[in-house]
């Protein structure tokens, strides 16, 4: 199945850096997301949210949280927007957290993920674009979120990675996809 496989926060909305209890969509996210489900892509989010192993934010916070963006996703007409989550932080040695591809196995299990044909997009290099070479998807990186500082003063920390779009955020990543799409089947 065709599929956008996304980072949350920095890249969908919220701080880079903080955690999903106060996370809200950027300007013409929803827009992007409802585009990509009228193209038939299945919309999935890949998020670290390490603030839980650190007891700084609960499962509970975390599913309400969730379960408030899923609801403003659907009143938006996006009714196929699904999350996965590494609740670990580094130190827990973990094959869920992003750039390792747990959250990706996951998510295949449910619905088998045409590769070929599947994006990532995010603003970490170092997790979201390593995450998404690893598994061999389109990488897209949003200069939203650390978007721009993964590509000046931590481009190390991915420098054997190109990416195939920058986009100035989630909107223009979309369009891109969708002008784009018809070129890989």
């Amino acid at each position: 199945m065709r599929t956008v496989l996304m980072d949350l926060q920095g890249t969908l909305g919220g701080d880079p850096v903080g955690d999903i209890t106060d996370f809200e969509f950027y300007p013409n996210v929803l827009k992007g997301l409802k585009l990509l489900q009228d193209e038939n892509y299945r919309l999935v989010i890949v998020t670290n949210q390490s603030k839980i192993s650190k007891n700084i934010i609960t499962i509970s916070n975390y599913e309400a949280k969730k379960s408030e963006l899923l609801k403003e996703a659907k009143e938006n007409g996006i009714d196929n927007l699904e999350f996965y989550c590494c609740p670990h932080s580094k130190s827990d040695g973990c094959t869920c957290r992003k750039p390792n591809i747990g959250l990706f196995d996951e998510a295949n299990k449910i619905k088998k993920i045409d590769i070929e044909k599947s994006y990532m997009i995010g603003d970490m290099g170092m997790f979201d674009m390593v995450f998404a070479h690893n598994i061999g998807l389109r990488k897209i990186l949003v200069l939203t979120g650390v978007g721009e500082g993964s590509l000046k003063e931590f481009r190390h920390t991915w420098q054997d990675i190109e990416t195939d779009y920058i986009a100035e955020d989630f909107f223009e990543a979309a369009i891109w996809i969708k002008e784009n799409s018809s070129e890989i089947g």
